[in-house]
Protein backbone atom coordinates (compact mmCIF):
# COMPACT_ATOMS: atom_id res chain seq x y z
CA UNK A 1 0.00 0.00 0.00
CA UNK A 2 1.50 3.33 -1.08
CA UNK A 3 1.50 6.50 1.02
CA UNK A 4 -1.27 8.03 -1.11
CA UNK A 5 -3.42 4.92 -0.67
CA UNK A 6 -2.88 5.11 3.09
CA UNK A 7 -3.86 8.79 3.02
CA UNK A 8 -7.08 8.00 1.13
CA UNK A 9 -7.93 5.28 3.67
CA UNK A 10 -7.19 7.53 6.66
CA UNK A 11 -9.20 10.43 5.23
CA UNK A 12 -12.13 8.12 4.48
CA UNK A 13 -12.08 6.92 8.09
CA UNK A 14 -11.86 10.50 9.44
CA UNK A 15 -14.74 11.51 7.17
CA UNK A 16 -16.87 8.67 8.51
CA UNK A 17 -16.05 9.55 12.14
CA UNK A 18 -16.90 13.24 11.56
CA UNK A 19 -20.22 12.31 9.97
CA UNK A 20 -21.11 10.04 12.89
CA UNK A 21 -20.14 12.78 15.40
CA UNK A 22 -22.31 15.33 13.57
CA UNK A 23 -25.26 12.92 13.52
CA UNK A 24 -24.83 12.20 17.23
CA UNK A 25 -24.76 15.92 18.08
CA UNK A 26 -27.80 16.54 15.91
CA UNK A 27 -29.81 13.75 17.59
CA UNK A 28 -28.73 14.93 21.05
CA UNK A 29 -29.90 18.45 20.27
CA UNK A 30 -33.25 17.15 19.03
CA UNK A 31 -33.61 14.86 22.07
CA UNK A 32 -32.74 17.69 24.48
CA UNK A 33 -35.03 20.17 22.67
CA UNK A 34 -32.18 22.51 21.81
CA UNK A 35 -32.90 24.85 18.91
CA UNK A 36 -29.38 24.62 17.53
CA UNK A 37 -30.02 21.26 15.84
CA UNK A 38 -30.57 23.11 12.55
CA UNK A 39 -26.97 24.34 12.73
CA UNK A 40 -25.78 20.76 13.14
CA UNK A 41 -27.82 19.73 10.09
CA UNK A 42 -25.98 22.34 8.01
CA UNK A 43 -22.63 21.32 9.51
CA UNK A 44 -23.42 17.66 8.72
CA UNK A 45 -24.26 18.51 5.11
CA UNK A 46 -21.09 20.61 4.74
CA UNK A 47 -18.87 17.87 6.21
CA UNK A 48 -20.56 15.31 3.96
CA UNK A 49 -20.07 17.32 0.75
CA UNK A 50 -16.56 18.64 1.47
CA UNK A 51 -15.29 15.24 2.62
CA UNK A 52 -16.82 13.53 -0.42
CA UNK A 53 -15.11 16.00 -2.78
CA UNK A 54 -11.71 15.74 -1.08
CA UNK A 55 -11.75 11.94 -1.00
CA UNK A 56 -12.76 11.71 -4.68
CA UNK A 57 -10.03 14.16 -5.72
CA UNK A 58 -7.48 12.06 -3.81
CA UNK A 59 -8.74 8.87 -5.45
CA UNK A 60 -8.52 10.59 -8.84
CA UNK A 61 -4.85 11.46 -8.30
CA UNK A 62 -3.88 8.18 -6.59
CA UNK A 63 -4.99 5.53 -9.08
CA UNK A 64 -4.76 4.62 -12.77
CA UNK A 65 -6.99 2.04 -14.42
CA UNK A 66 -5.79 -0.74 -16.75
CA UNK A 67 -7.84 -1.89 -19.75
CA UNK A 68 -8.54 -5.65 -19.86
CA UNK A 69 -8.25 -5.73 -23.65
CA UNK A 70 -5.14 -3.71 -24.53
CA UNK A 71 -3.61 -3.21 -21.03
CA UNK A 72 -3.40 0.54 -21.62
CA UNK A 73 -3.35 2.66 -18.43
CA UNK A 74 -5.63 5.63 -18.06
CA UNK A 75 -6.50 8.10 -15.34
CA UNK A 76 -10.01 9.31 -14.59
CA UNK A 77 -11.48 12.76 -14.06
CA UNK A 78 -13.58 14.00 -11.16
CA UNK A 79 -16.93 13.32 -12.85
CA UNK A 80 -15.89 9.73 -13.60
CA UNK A 81 -14.91 9.16 -9.95
CA UNK A 82 -18.48 10.00 -8.97
CA UNK A 83 -20.67 8.57 -11.73
CA UNK A 84 -18.96 5.47 -13.19
CA UNK A 85 -20.06 2.05 -11.94
CA UNK A 86 -17.42 0.62 -9.65
CA UNK A 87 -16.47 -2.44 -7.67
CA UNK A 88 -14.00 -2.73 -4.85
CA UNK A 89 -10.91 -2.58 -7.10
CA UNK A 90 -12.50 -1.96 -10.53
CA UNK A 91 -14.50 0.53 -12.61
CA UNK A 92 -16.43 0.24 -15.85
CA UNK A 93 -14.67 2.68 -18.18
CA UNK A 94 -14.17 3.24 -21.89
CA UNK A 95 -10.58 2.77 -23.00
CA UNK A 96 -9.23 5.76 -24.97
CA UNK A 97 -6.83 3.46 -26.84
CA UNK A 98 -9.02 0.56 -28.05
CA UNK A 99 -12.39 2.35 -27.61
CA UNK A 100 -13.97 -0.60 -25.75
CA UNK A 101 -15.94 -0.24 -22.54
CA UNK A 102 -14.49 -2.78 -20.12
CA UNK A 103 -14.06 -3.43 -16.44
CA UNK A 104 -10.74 -1.79 -15.64
CA UNK A 105 -8.61 -2.80 -12.66
CA UNK A 106 -7.34 -0.11 -10.28
CA UNK A 107 -3.56 0.28 -10.16
CA UNK A 108 -1.69 2.72 -7.85
CA UNK A 109 0.23 5.47 -9.64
Amino acid sequence: MTNKEKLVSILSLIHLILLMACLLMMFLCIFLNVDTWVVFVFIFIAVLIIGFIIINILKMTTYNYECEECHNLRSINFIETIFTPKGKETRVLKCPHCQKQTIMKRIPK
